[in-house]
């Protein structure tokens, strides 16, 4: 038979009653949004009854401002800045401006960004995460930038142009070839020379790792034997993690002040100082001058009369004979200390020239206190190591010219991740900083009783140049 469906039949078959009938998850949905919101306003009237400000203030701020901990004025100067951010989009607004970071912190101009990529202070040094310094911060930082530099000069850049982590970082720059642009090799990289295709120390000195590490031991001038360690020569200096420059009365003279002899027959043992060639030419003037009051019976020579002391305590006045004389056994020792060839100072030092006067002149060694100079190092926190564990080609070098840094798979040994085996940090300011503090006035602008009695004179508007209104003198 037909189906009658015509719209009073249609409207016959929908239950009206329907939306009022018991639904459980319609039930549960409202209640769950009754809930969310009480307890949305519960949980803030709870936290101000009980002093709780966790819940909407940020969290502690670094142990190098905890001076500063109850006075968010000092660092916020911008009121509402969040807010601001939040509705705009803008992400230049800040409520901290670099302005009031430069107030203690000089710092150091950044380099051009790339675009899109804000730099002020706060972009990467970010409070209010606890106790942890800042100058902490995660590789993602330097990365953004770091993966792939762009180089627009027409040489090549200073650094590597793609660097992500320690994992893949390239061989240190002083151990890689020596970089070439149209022909033309790079003649200096720090304290390194360019030799051929390889980096060298330049260093004026004669100087062999290993015949001073041979296991018989050094010769010492008293006949006994020495076996040397590497710490015998590198000391470290207290409290720094570097090591202190080597010197000849310290570490050279127990073997080798016998090349600083001038004459064996009047004054036997006794060396002149270690240090110019203008302080041994004074030292040999004041004995010859000295010899001639008191000579040896034996002497081969003749000499002039003896000089005259009119005053005692006062010098002695030597002869025109008598300073002919002097003058002739300068020039004698002069000869055998800086004239011969790898005798005297020329055992050690391979730069001995002569002046259009006549006089000797031993340049200083300039020997480089930092290698990389572009990275922070302490031997100090390495000190559980021996050093051929890192310098291996030590006990096998017999030239000054040798750099005897380590490799980076040396450091990857121990500074890498947990996944890959890794016991020590291996972030990009374990070993690198950005800002130097060259820049850095210790004479800040706050005394302690303003700062703890009126802190409000001491604070905004901040000045780029590091000086509030209301600074102390």
């Amino acid at each position: 038979m037909p189906v009658d469906r015509t719209s009073i039949t249609l409207a016959q078959r929908v239950d009206l009653g329907f939306p009022r009938r018991p639904n459980r998850l319609r039930r549960w949905r409202r209640g769950l949004s009754w809930g969310a919101l009480v307890l949305g306003l519960l949980w803030p009237t709870v936290a101000a009854v009980r002093n709780q400000r966790r819940l909407y203030e940020a969290g502690p701020v670094s142990q190098a401002h905890q001076l500063w901990a109850n006075d968010c004025r000092q660092c916020h100067v911008d009121t509402w800045a969040p807010a601001a951010r939040l509705a705009t989009f803008d992400a230049e607004i800040r409520s901290t401006p670099d302005a009031a970071c430069s107030v203690c912190h000089a710092g150091a101009p950044h380099h051009a960004a790339r675009s899109g990529l804000s730099m002020s202070c706060a972009d990467c040094h970010q409070e209010h995460r606890g106790h942890d310094a800042l100058a902490r911060m995660a590789d993602q930082f330097c990365t953004r930038c770091h993966h792939s530099l762009e180089a627009t000069l027409d040489r090549p850049p200073q650094f590597v142009s793609q660097v992500d982590s320690l994992a893949t970082h390239p061989e240190f720059a002083l151990l890689r070839p020596v970089e070439r642009v149209a022909g033309q090799q790079t003649a200096r990289r720090g304290p390194a020379a360019a030799d051929g295709d390889q980096w060298r120390d330049p260093t004026p000195l004669r100087f062999n790792h290993a015949k001073h590490l041979a296991p018989q031991g050094l010769l010492r001038l008293d006949g006994s034997r020495q076996k040397l360690e590497c710490g015998a020569c590198h000391e470290g200096r207290p409290g720094s993690g570097e090591i202190l420059p080597i010197r000849h009365d310290r570490h050279c003279a127990a073997c080798h002040d016998n090349e600083l002899q001038f004459d064996s027959l009047r004054f036997a043992g006794r060396p002149v100082p270690h240090g110019s060639a203008e302080l041994a030419r004074a030292a040999m003037i004041e004995l010859y001058s000295e010899y001639l009051a008191a000579p040896r019976d034996d002497d081969p020579e003749p000499l002039p009369e003896a000089p005259v002391r009119d005053v005692p305590g006062q010098p002695t006045v030597v002869s025109e004979e008598g300073w002919q004389w002097v003058q002739s056994r300068l020039a004698a020792a002069g000869q055998l200390l800086f004239g011969r060839h790898e005798h005297g100072c020329r055992y050690c030092h391979t730069e001995v020239e002569r002046a259009e006067t006549g006089a000797w002149q031993v340049p200083p060694p300039r020997i480089p206190e930092r290698w990389f100079v572009h990275s922070v190092f302490r031997h100090d926190t390495h000190r559980l190591l021996n050093c051929t564990a890192c310098h291996h080609d030590v006990e096998r070098s017999s030239q000054t010219s040798d750099i005897l840094l380590p490799k980076v798979e040396n450091c990857r040994q121990c500074h890498a991740t947990k996944a890959a085996g890794g016991s020590a940090r291996a972030d990009c300011v374990e070993c690198h900083e950005y800002h130097h503090g060259a820049g850095d006035d210790l004479d800040g602008p706050f005394s302690l009783d303003l700062q703890l009695t009126a802190p409000e004179k001491v604070r905004r508007p901040w000045s780029l140049s590091g000086r509030g209104e209301g600074a102390a003198p």
